[in-house]
């Protein structure tokens, strides 16, 4: 009977305590109030909106920086969201910002479906002019299975810079959205990694029509690398520029590996424009290569084994224009610049040093590994010749039945 009622007693007190209302978190905004900068873990650098909190952002928290910082800004911070240039709901109008992430050990952890936002204007707000621009230097690190928007909306301005650093977003990066210009630098052996990139996009009005066009830029210097791997929407990787009508472009003279690759992609929501530029030390590998009608593939060319390379491990969609550009003080050899399997379409024109060359992209349908390959004054196609590859054939088993019957 003690046991019994021993037994009931505890899952009363199991019940009771379930019953029992649980403590809520209060998610609080704060500002940054020190020009100096200064560290982030510092009570004091922080202005709580009302009508409470006295502490650093923590988990759940929005960390907003609305002021042109002098000096850099340090420390570890853990917060739910972190906005550089913000107009929002009851903040001053036409905020001007300016943050520099720096030093060894400075990091801020994103969770995840968190937010790095950089130049944002709110819905709400239209008319509103927003600037934006965080650098992340000397070994700081940003990360996170977040989303990050840089430049988003009509009037905002947002521009990061990765400078001997790490940025990690696990989401969706989109650089220069819904009207908004966006630039994104990787410098000085930085990295940065995502899920999957946008730049230049035009997004989707509610209506489900075509956006106000964004634009957008980026740019990864020769030391530094962009990795791209898919996220929970977008399990291939992605990487477009200029889509539904924006305008977008990139520069990579570094390593990447992107997946997916667009350029031009209108996605049936207007008239994009993009441009995919491979510097002369570059090696970018994708899954596929989508080029729209107003896209430009530019290749810089360098002396033999120096000019960077885009393997494509898929197939290749062509169109547009593609561009090669003799480096000045270059001495030209002959190397391949584009690998890709199966190819449909051809560019609509070719120039090489500024002149209108012939198109070598004029193939039908050949299986197996292109390459595009320049010499000293044009630039051609190598593909398997199946005929070539049928008599190599018959060469080598004639020679097997001649040694047998010997």
């Amino acid at each position: 009977m003690r046991q019994t009622q021993t037994a009931i007693g505890v899952c009363l007190a199991v019940v009771v305590v379930m019953c029992m209302p649980t403590a809520t978190v209060q998610a609080w905004v704060y500002d940054w109030n020190n020009a100096s900068g200064g560290s982030m873990n510092n009570v004091a650098n922080w202005t709580p909106a009302p009508p409470g909190g006295a502490a650093v952002p923590g988990a759940g928290d929005d960390a907003i920086f609305n002021i042109t910082l002098t000096g850099p800004v340090t420390g570890v911070l853990p917060p739910s969201r972190v906005m550089v240039g913000e107009a929002w709901r009851g903040m001053p109008a036409n905020p001007t910002a300016v943050v520099d992430l720096s030093g060894s050990g400075t990091s801020i952890t994103l969770p995840e479906w968190g937010y790095l936002y950089v130049g944002h204007d709110d819905v709400s707000l239209d008319g509103d002019t927003v600037s934006g621009d965080l650098t992340i230097s000397n070994s700081a690190i940003v990360s996170g299975e977040a989303f990050g928007s840089i430049g988003w909306r009509d009037g905002a301005t947002g521009i990061v810079t990765v400078d001997e650093a790490t940025l990690i977003l696990g989401k969706q990066i989109d650089v220069g959205r819904d009207g908004g210009s966006g630039t994104v630098n990787v410098l000085n052996g930085a990295s940065l990694s995502g899920g999957a990139m946008y730049i230049g996009n035009g997004a989707d009005a509610d209506d489900g029509s075509m956006g106000v066009a964004g634009f957008g830029d980026l740019t990864v210097d020769a030391s530094s690398s962009l990795l791209l791997s898919g996220w929970d929407y977008v399990p291939e990787a992605r990487l477009a520029i200029g889509l539904r009508g924006g305008t977008g472009s990139a520069r990579i003279d570094g390593t990447a590996a992107v997946g997916d690759i667009y350029v031009a992609w209108d996605n049936n929501l207007g008239n994009a424009t993009g441009l995919l530029a491979v510097g002369v030390g570059a090696d970018i590998d994708g899954t596929l290569l989508d080029l729209g009608d107003a896209a430009t593939l530019t290749f810089d060319l360098g002396s033999l084994g120096a000019s960077g390379d885009l393997d494509i491990a898929g197939g290749l969609s062509l169109d547009g224009v593609l561009d090669l550009d003799l480096l000045d003080g270059q001495t030209l050899g002959s190397d391949y610049i584009l690998a890709t399997g199966t190819v449909s379409g051809i560019f609509s024109s070719v120039y090489y040093e500024g002149s209108l060359v012939s198109n070598p992209t004029d193939w039908g349908a050949i299986g197996g590994t292109h390459r595009l390959k320049y010499y000293n004054d044009h630039v051609a196609l190598i593909v398997p010749e199946p005929t070539t590859m049928a008599i190599f054939g018959m060469g080598v088993l004639l020679t097997l039945v001649r040694r047998r019957s010997r």
